[in-house]
């Protein structure tokens, strides 16, 4: 048995994959992350001279160099839906036990997909599920509606589907507290800083509604505008990124309302967030658009309020105008309590699957 299990991606994010990393550690198994996504990053490397992307680009070139010549590695492939890139890995992953891991929430075949555009898109389809269903040995979908969908389309059976959500670090969020210091209601966002976020809506909101206060952290193409509002409006603060969970805990911990007014683009929506989930392990209530993920953590009404992208506004008038403490109290609460499903420590048992064979 193999003592490494491999993620093999495109560019996700390790903290996807804590709670599969929690329950390896406890077998004394360790979890190596590998990009296949190479060439393009390679010639990154040498235009800007980056010899540590540069080593790591021949890292990923040699381990999949490797897949070639052995056998029974145990392998978490993340790749978006329909990339033409997985005939390739096909070949590669032909000796091995492939597992495969999607937040894609929507598999009909009237659905937008990246990939939808190359002339060769029925046979893609087609490889993919045939790769599915015969080649890999379970899949982990991020949301409930995405096995769904894959059970619907027949690009596998509900036996070889496992809901594994993202989770978080019980030590850096959890709070036991609701308590707010401020009388002030007190907003706050945080994500990239793009026009598919709702930054713009937000932006707008708060400089014509001076009776609540906006947080914003991140980073992204509007950062420039979110500054120039920041520095127009009192009620707006912008604290560009914060990276470390602990201080990012105790801005959430300071604030009543989490906005993430996200906009439906063709081929994207708001997945499962782990935002949504470190505010709410933070007392803070969650207003989000009701995509995909957020309506698979949010229970309306009770621990934060799902919205209609056109009701956005109307919905944020709503909440300031009826906010008293008693009544946000309830929902912190609630918000809490739903958050600690999500601890890397539950969301481990999920991967049992892959633990189990590797």
């Amino acid at each position: 048995m193999s003592e490494y299990v491999y993620v093999l991606h495109d560019q996700g994010a390790p903290s996807h994959y804590q709670g599969l990393e929690e329950i390896l550690n406890n077998q004394n198994k360790k979890l190596v992350f590998r990009e296949f996504n190479i060439l393009r990053k390679l010639a990154k490397s040498l235009r800007y001279l980056d010899a540590r992307l540069f080593y790591k680009q021949l890292i990923n070139l040699a381990f999949l160099f490797t897949l070639i010549f052995t056998k029974r590695k145990t392998i978490v492939l993340g790749i978006a839906p329909f990339d033409l890139k997985l005939i390739i890995l096909g070949i590669l992953l032909k000796k091995h036990d492939v597992y495969y891991h999607t937040s894609h929430p929507n598999w009909a075949e009237n659905a937008n997909f990246p990939h939808k555009r190359f002339i060769s898109f029925e046979y893609l389809r087609s490889y993919w599920k045939s790769f599915l269903r015969e080649k890999v040995k379970h899949i982990f979908t991020v949301t409930n509606s995405a096995k769904k969908s894959l059970i619907e389309n027949n690009y596998s059976r509900s036996e070889n589907i496992s809901v594994v959500f993202h989770s978080f670090t019980h030590s850096d969020f959890f709070s036991i507290s609701t308590a707010k210091s401020s009388e002030e209601i007190k907003f706050i966002f945080t994500g990239r800083l793009i026009p598919s976020k709702g930054v713009n809506l937000l932006l707008n909101f708060f400089s014509e509604n001076p009776r609540a206060h906006l947080t914003i952290i991140g980073d992204g193409e509007l950062k420039e505008l979110v500054i120039e509002f920041a520095n127009k409006y009192d009620n707006i603060t912008y604290l560009g990124y914060i990276g470390s969970k602990k201080e990012l805990a105790e801005q959430y911990r300071a604030h009543h309302y989490l906005a993430l007014p996200s906009i439906k683009q063709p081929y994207w929506e708001e997945l499962f967030g782990m935002v949504i989930i470190e505010a709410m392990a933070c007392g803070v209530v969650p207003i989000c658009t009701n995509h995909a993920g957020p309506k698979e953590i949010i229970s309306e009404g009770i621990d934060g309020f799902l919205v209609d992208e056109e009701n956005y506004e109307q919905k944020l008038n709503e909440v300031i105008e009826s906010h008293t403490n008693l009544t946000f109290l309830e929902k912190s609460e609630h918000a809490i309590s739903t958050s600690s499903r999500y601890t890397t420590e539950n969301i481990s048992k999920l991967w049992e699957k892959i633990s189990i064979k590797s």
